[in-house]
């Protein structure tokens, strides 16, 4: 491997430790009216979208829990060494360098797209998500978002991530309308901080 491989698992890791604490409210705008998505990101979906589940020749240790790799790879008792010995290794690959680029994905210029897989012609996907948010910069990629849970109430706004891998030969904005954003701001709910990303609200 490479060294940037050598480094990809614990970057991505310390990435998304870093967004723990934070929020990404997105404001767009469609058919003259305001909404918003209050992005979070949780350790738990840390397991999923590095792809995991896809390691199925792997033997993990009994006490590693979906919901603490995440912890398990900053402390070093999950490492890149153990999981490359899988032959699905390279499946997860890309999903490992979108997520060691994930806050200058989010911070920077990205597109948004509501997402209805049936409508898709080329291709089909079973993937269940809402919105697709599309990197502008490299490494060029998609972030599906999805509800917080089944139970979806009118008014919920919460979403979280749900998949993500890098821009390959399927276009998943086919077809896909796009929604126009108007604000982004990254909260930081440990202090109650904020940031103003982007803003052509009020400039």
């Amino acid at each position: 491997m490479n060294k940037q491989a050598n480094n990809i698992l614990i970057k991505a890791a310390k990435e998304w430790n870093t967004l723990l604490n934070k929020q990404l409210i997105i404001t767009y705008g469609y058919k003259r009216q305001l909404n918003k998505i209050i992005l979070k990101f949780n350790e738990s979906d840390f397991y999923h979208l590095a792809g995991f589940h896809k390691l199925t020749d792997t033997r993990f240790p009994k006490y590693l829990k979906p919901n603490k790799l995440l912890h398990n790879i900053l402390e070093n008792t999950i490492t890149l060494d153990y999981i490359s010995k899988s032959i699905h290794f390279n499946e997860i690959l890309p999903r490992l360098n979108v997520l060691s680029n994930i806050n200058e994905i989010i911070k920077n210029d990205f597109s948004l797209f509501y997402f209805r897989p049936q409508m898709l012609y080329s291709f089909s996907s079973n993937i269940k998500a809402e919105y697709i948010i599309t990197s502008n910069i490299r490494p060029y990629s998609y972030v599906f978002l999805i509800h917080t849970n089944d139970k979806v109430q009118k008014d919920d706004l919460t979403f979280v991530c749900i998949s993500v891998f890098e821009k390959e030969t399927n276009d998943f904005t086919e077809n896909q309308r796009q929604r126009i954003i108007l604000k982004k701001e990254l909260i930081n709910t440990k202090n109650n901080s904020s940031i103003i990303l982007f803003d052509k609200l009020n400039g």
